[in-house]
């Protein structure tokens, strides 16, 4: 695999992982919002990957979604960024859980759960064998969106491969950006 910018190039059949550390153009970390007290949003945090050929065809064009569930990260009720001075400071009013912190003596930030614990918004996406063996053209486009909303069940109560039905929030990392598949490292075309 290799990266130049945001596109990337692989052989099929090669196994890759990507993985990113999301940040914003003022260097913070990306902050998963979400209101608690509010009952009508929903939080469902995802990251979607899509894979689609850049060859367009009526029938059987290539489009793949990877849902990876964030919800093991905190999220916060607030965007703002508050400075941390004492990392063994407590919190007796639940004020802390609300906001993420940045502590300038270490340059890290801190989100507080039963203390203060560093934070990162990351990525990680093993792709398989199998999966970039199904990439048989060439060219394709890739992206990664962080998404959020309400659950999409069918009458059986099963999650459906299309995670979200109504999205309450849709948020970029990288827009659509090239992908291209070069032939199997083992030979071939």
């Amino acid at each position: 695999m290799k990266i130049h910018g945001n596109d990337i190039v692989i052989h099929r059949g090669e196994t890759f992982t990507l993985s990113m550390n999301v940040k914003m153009r003022d260097g913070t970390p990306f902050i998963m919002t979400y209101d608690p007290d509010n009952d009508l949003t929903a939080h469902n945090p995802y990251i979607l990957i899509t894979i689609a050929s850049s060859k367009y065809a009526q029938k059987g064009s290539y489009i793949k979604n990877w849902w990876l569930p964030m919800n093991d990260l905190p999220s916060f009720t607030s965007t703002e960024i508050k400075t941390l001075t004492d990392l063994n400071q407590g919190s007796s009013d639940g004020v802390y859980e609300r906001y993420l912190y940045y502590n300038q003596q270490d340059d890290k930030y801190y989100y507080y759960d039963d203390g203060f614990k560093e934070y990162a918004f990351k990525i990680h996406k093993a792709f398989t064998h199998e999966e970039t063996n199904a990439l048989v053209s060439q060219s394709y486009y890739y992206s990664v969106t962080y998404v959020d909303g309400e659950l999409n069940y069918n009458d059986d109560d099963e999650l459906l491969d299309e995670r979200i039905k109504n999205f309450s929030q849709v948020t970029p990392i990288i827009s659509p950006s090239k992908l291209t598949v070069l032939s199997n490292l083992r030979g071939g075309l």
